[in-house]
């Protein structure tokens, strides 16, 4: 499966149009989180329908800048996968929206433990078979997609509690923009692919034997 990785659109849709052609090529488009910034459903739902593919070919979680009603809309949109595992095209995708809690006080935030029982939840009412790709806008603690300009780590133990445990081929992630990357750690792929809004992106290909992934800038 080929995917096009963006996260962190925050509402910069011309970004999409620039993409275009890598959209048309891809299996699967993978948005991951902040599609807009402290708007709702109306300006998430714009962002979607400009990725102009099948909605059965998208995939999205909401981030920590979306409202909380976000996520509820993409569910019913069809494109939604927090807190549930799609089979798609041979590979199990497993969506955790929000992040942790900020010192910004942001819309759409978690507790270290709400973000693992989502997790938890969802591989027991549907469990996955592999390979599994994790999309969660929140990064793993200490990693590659979790380094603040300032040298801190600002990622979640849950989430790298449930890579350790679950070892998903690939983790799609985002919302810290400065610490786009790509790393593997124990056979997991992590992937932050920096901000849409700024003009960055990833491709990554997931097989059964494992992922590969490479940064893009417009």
């Amino acid at each position: 499966m080929q995917i096009l990785l963006l996260s962190d659109i925050h509402g910069h849709t011309e970004h999409l149009v620039k993409l275009q052609d890598a959209i048309e090529k891809a299996d699967l488009v993978c948005l991951c989180g902040d599609l807009t910034s402290f708007q709702g459903p109306a300006a998430a739902l714009r962002v979607v329908e400009a990725v102009k593919k099948p909605l059965d070919q998208i995939v999205a979680v909401s981030g920590n800048c979306d409202e909380k009603a976000v996520e509820e809309s993409l569910t019913r949109k069809g494109v939604g996968i927090h807190g549930r595992v799609r089979q798609m095209g041979g590979v199990s995708l497993l969506g955790l929206g929000g992040s942790l809690i900020t010192p910004f006080g942001t819309p759409n935030e978690y507790r270290e433990e709400e973000l693992a029982s989502v997790l938890e939840r969802a591989m027991e009412e549907t469990p996955a078979t592999p390979p599994l790709v994790l999309v969660s806008h929140q990064p793993p603690w200490e990693s590659c997609a979790d380094l603040l300009a300032s040298g801190v780590h600002a990622g979640s133990r849950a989430v790298a509690e449930f890579i350790d445990t679950h070892r998903p081929v690939a983790c799609l992630t985002g919302h810290i923009h400065e610490s786009c990357g790509i790393e593997k750690q124990n056979g997991t792929l992590i992937v932050n692919p920096g901000a849409l809004a700024q003009g960055r992106y990833a491709r990554v290909v997931v097989t059964k034997k494992g992922a590969e992934a490479e940064l893009g800038t417009l």
